[in-house]
């Protein structure tokens, strides 16, 4: 087994080693194994360290079959024998200040509400645990929050342990042990007792702080997103910048920026409101104009147009307008919008023919996609040299099928 460094010091940032051996894997990935190393495997919810092997990127670190394979963008020398590991350690800290976290919280959830923890992941943004149960309130957040804090700033020492399964009784421990042998236990005493193969800090205070972040329902429990350490730093940075920039854009302090953005949204409401009236009264005047100008077949109304310029959804709600305001009207409109051609056609209740079918015998000349029903379809394809051809052809294939009727 590579003898690994990083539980003899998770705070070791380099260290030299000896090439056990170099691998190309079945996937086509480089990788080294060496006698000794400081970078952590993928394991327990924790992504591995990154980091440089002279000097070659270390790209992911997986414990195989009691090795550890060290995945390199590009294979090593084959006149090394030794090689210095370079840890990472911004991203390997990061990891120990939010497993530290997660072990804190998950400890104060079992202590104040006595719920336990499913699943734990570490994200590149956000932690989340898992827990076994249902429903949560805010009141209950806020007091496992404070309490996983307290257990922060009294700056607790954190002990491991290598113990065999015999010796299990004399812990309180929170979960069972994946393994039956070299059972590392990781120690907040009187507080936490747990099973670990993760990399922690010596102390909890250099987690700084935890902060949950809100919560949401996942599979039938309760999934808590929090931060801890340097994270908390970062992200509360980052939320001070965007209401900053809010507060500029609307002219409005802080603390007078819920009541602003309030004023904002109603406001935006009203104007939406107002827009839909003037769309709608446009729907309106433009529906009756081009059914008094439509071409009349018997009882039906042919409305033929080419838009040169326009919104094409504009176009989709007139022709409901229309297939709403008469029932024998048949509508056939094509839209050039920057380098594409829009082809849409609709159809009233009482039109015996299919628009579906228009549209597919119509897209091959535009090399164009779409589909429909037999009351409404549309599609769109490249622009030809004469824009106006396919709403032309569209014309031409309906007289073949009103001929058949």
């Amino acid at each position: 087994m590579t003898y690994q460094l990083y539980y003899q010091d998770p705070y070791i940032k380099e260290f030299e080693a000896m090439i056990k051996r170099t691998e190309i894997d079945e996937e086509g990935r480089s990788y080294v194994v060496l006698d000794q190393t400081a970078f952590y495997p993928n394991g327990g919810g924790q992504p591995c360290d990154l980091g440089t092997i002279n000097g070659i990127p270390v790209t992911n670190v997986e414990k195989e079959e009691n090795e550890i394979r060290h995945f390199l963008s590009q294979p090593l020398n084959d006149t090394y024998s030794q090689v210095k590991g370079i840890i990472n350690w911004e991203r390997r800290f990061d990891h120990m200040q939010q497993h530290l976290a997660q072990h804190i919280l998950t400890a104060a959830f079992v202590e104040r509400l006595g719920i336990e923890t499913l699943s734990f992941h570490l994200g590149l943004e956000d932690v989340t645990i898992d827990l076994d149960v249902k429903s949560l309130d805010k009141e209950q957040l806020s007091m496992v929050e404070e309490r996983a804090n307290q257990i922060i700033e009294q700056n607790q020492p954190i002990r491991t342990e290598w113990i065999d399964e015999s010796q299990l009784t004399k812990y309180p421990l929170r979960k069972k042990p994946s393994v039956h042998e070299n059972i590392r236990l990781v120690i907040i005493d009187d507080f936490d007792y747990n099973p670990c193969g993760g990399t922690h800090p010596h102390t909890t205070g250099e987690c700084q702080m935890v902060l949950i972040k809100g919560m949401e329902r996942h599979r039938g429990k309760i999934r808590i997103h929090f931060v801890a350490g340097h994270r908390v730093r970062n992200q509360f940075h980052a939320q001070f910048d965007v209401l900053k920039q809010l507060g500029d854009r609307l002219s409005s302090g802080q603390d007078e920026l819920p009541k602003r953005l309030e004023q904002v949204i109603e406001k935006n409401t009203l104007l939406e409101d107002q827009i839909k009236t003037m769309v709608s009264e446009r729907l309106d005047d433009e529906s009756d104009t081009l059914i008094a100008n439509g071409e009349e077949i018997g009882v039906l109304k042919l409305i033929v147009k080419h838009f040169h310029k326009g919104d094409f959804k504009y176009i989709q709600s007139l022709t409901r307008h229309l297939q709403q305001k008469d029932e024998h009207a048949i509508c056939l409109f094509s839209l050039k919008k920057e380098n594409r051609l829009h082809l849409i056609c609709g159809k009233g209740q009482s039109v015996p023919l299919n628009m579906n079918q228009l549209i597919k015998d119509t897209l091959p000349m535009i090399d164009g996609k779409g589909g429909g029903k037999p009351e409404m379809a549309q599609g769109a394809g490249y622009v030809p040299e004469d824009e106006t051809a396919p709403l032309q052809f569209l014309r031409e294939k309906l007289f073949e099928q009103v001929n058949k009727i």
